[in-house]
Formats: structure tokens, C-alpha cells, sequence
């Protein structure tokens, strides 16, 4: 009986430390070292379902401590989910180039059939025009009908010439050729000096093979842009810059004009591309556009666009 009554306020130590009030009921009839040991393992499995709720407690954010890493096979998923994401951004930039490539290549083959037509038809005509007006001149003898027709001659040769330029502008041959962009950028400078008494020049080399659709862009933004100091810069003297850098093709178009708030531009007339849509034009060939005015200190057009378009990653040039 003393042995018993030794082992029992052990056995009520080893089960208190980690029982429940069920658990430290303990049969008196038991002995000592049956009592002890049957008690302990419960102790341990109370003990493991307080660890098991600790870790619980921090694997969620609670107050034991910061959370616990993501399991290795969550990572796994998130990284394969932005994997899959960047790579379908990828293809949708490369689908948005190859539409670019294939709009301009077809707006470039509509202007080559819209001036070959002008030129077999109306040019034509008005040439026929000119001619048999000449022959009538010359046959007439009255003095104040030779001098009418001589007006009609003059008039139908100005309609001529504003039809050659229509046809230069809408296509320029040049441009169908490698090397083509610096011969049609100096042919338009050409006739805009002629017509105008703006003092032009064109300087830089193009130095690498350039697509057709990289050369049509470009001479479509500085016909633009040269437009647009025709109509409004009131300038006296334009630089224009085109040269190969960084594996594409940057042209600058400068003038001494007036200049103006880039802010407050009006929208640009039917059949003209106004600033947003060259910008627009410049990004999805992967390139850049950008703009510079103050009223009083002129206007400069930059553009950048790769040489092969849509073969090269989209570059990280200046805001507009």
C-alpha cells in the first residue's frame, strides 16, 4: 500500500503537465508503473494536437509568428502561370507586329495601283489635252483666241504637274527599291523647296538592308511632318536627319517655324495622320515617336523604327 500511495503524486505530476481532466482520472486498482506509462502516452498525444495547432495558428497568419512559405508545388504553379502569360503577351506582340507588316505592305500596293491609274488615265488625258491645244494655237489667227488658249495650255499643265506630284507622293518609286527611303526623302525635300523657298537639307546614311515596311513608315511620318511645316510652321529653313542606329532606321525632321503647344493641337484635316496615329504607327512597329515644340522656338519631329519590322524586341524610347 505505501509503494502505491509513492507512484501516485508522480503519475498525477506526468498527467498534469499535458492532460485533460479526463485523463487525470487514474484507477486507484492500477498499479504505479502501469498507471505512469498508460498516462504519459496520452500526455503525448495531447501534446502533438497543441503542436499541430500552434502551426496552424502561424501557417495562417496568426499572432505565433509570420506565415509560413508557400509549399514548393504553390510556387511551381504561380511561376508556370506567369510563365504562360508573359510567353501569350509575347505572341500577341509579335500577331500585332505581323498585322502592322501586312496593313502597310497592302495600303503600299493600293498607292502603287491608285498612281499607276492616274498616270495611265488622267495624265494621260490631260497630256492628249495639252497637245491638241498647242496644235490649234498654231492654226488659229485670232489674236484673242490664240491668247485663250494659251491660258487653257498653262492651266492644263499646272493640273499635269499637281498630278505628277500626286503620283510622288502616293508612291514614291524610290521607296520600292534598297536604299530607296534617302532618294525619296530628297525628292520630296526637292519639290518642297521648289515650291515653297524653304531652305532644305537632308543629311545621315542608311547603312543596313531596311524592310518595305520599315521605309514606308518612316517616309510617311516625315511627309507628315514635313506637311505639317508646309501648312502651319511658317518657317524658313527645315533639317531632315535619316540614318541607320541601334538596328533601325531614326529620322528627324527640324524647322525654324512658329511652333505651338503640343497639348492644344487641333485635329489634323481628312487624309492627314494627326500626331496620336504616328505615334500609334511607330509603337506597334516596335519603335518610338517623339515631339518637341514651344511657341517661338520651332518644332522637331523624332521617330525610330527597326529595320526589320517585327523581327525586333520593342524598344524603350522617350514618351511622346
Amino acid at each position: 500500500m505505501r509503494q502505491v500511495e509513492r507512484y501516485i503524486p508522480r503519475a498525477h505530476r506526468i498527467v498534469k503537465g499535458g492532460g485533460t481532466d479526463e485523463d487525470t482520472r487514474m484507477d486507484p486498482q492500477v498499479p504505479a508503473s502501469r498507471g505512469g506509462a498508460g498516462n504519459a502516452g496520452v500526455r503525448g498525444a495531447g501534446g502533438r494536437g497543441q503542436l499541430a495547432a500552434r502551426l496552424g495558428e502561424r501557417g495562417s497568419g496568426g499572432s505565433g509568428g509570420p506565415p509560413l512559405p508557400a509549399p514548393m508545388s504553390e510556387r511551381t504553379r504561380i511561376e508556370g502561370q506567369l510563365k504562360r502569360a508573359l510567353e501569350a503577351l509575347e505572341r500577341s506582340e509579335e500577331q500585332r507586329r505581323e498585322l502592322l507588316s501586312r496593313l502597310v505592305r497592302v495600303q503600299e500596293e493600293e498607292r502603287k495601283l491608285v498612281a499607276a491609274d492616274i498616270h495611265d488615265e488622267a495624265v494621260q488625258v490631260m497630256t492628249a489635252v495639252s497637245m491638241r491645244l498647242a496644235v490649234l494655237r498654231r492654226r488659229t489667227q485670232d489674236r484673242s483666241m490664240v491668247e485663250s488658249m494659251e491660258v487653257l495650255e498653262e492651266s492644263v499643265s499646272n493640273a499635269t504637274q499637281r498630278l505628277r506630284r500626286l503620283l510622288t507622293e502616293l508612291h514614291p518609286s524610290a521607296l520600292g527599291h534598297e536604299g530607296g527611303l534617302r532618294t525619296a526623302l530628297l525628292e520630296h525635300l526637292e519639290r518642297l523647296e521648289a515650291e515653297t523657298g524653304l531652305v532644305c537639307t537632308l543629311k545621315g546614311q542608311v547603312v543596313e538592308p531596311v524592310s518595305l515596311e520599315a521605309r514606308a513608315i518612316c517616309f510617311r511620318i516625315a511627309q507628315e511632318a514635313l506637311w505639317n511645316v508646309r501648312k502651319h510652321a511658317e518657317a524658313s529653313r527645315v533639317d531632315v536627319l535619316a540614318e541607320s542606329r541601334d538596328g533601325g532606321i531614326l529620322v528627324r525632321i527640324q524647322d525654324d517655324g512658329v511652333g505651338f503647344v503640343p497639348d492644344e493641337v487641333a485635329p489634323p484635316p481628312s487624309g492627314h495622320l494627326g500626331l496620336a496615329s504616328m505615334k500609334d504607327r511607330t509603337e506597334m512597329a516596335g519603335g518610338w515617336l517623339r515631339l518637341q515644340s514651344e511657341p517661338g522656338q520651332g518644332t522637331t519631329v523624332e521617330c525610330w523604327i527597326p529595320a526589320g519590322l517585327g523581327s525586333l524586341p520593342v524598344s524603350g524610347g522617350p514618351d511622346l
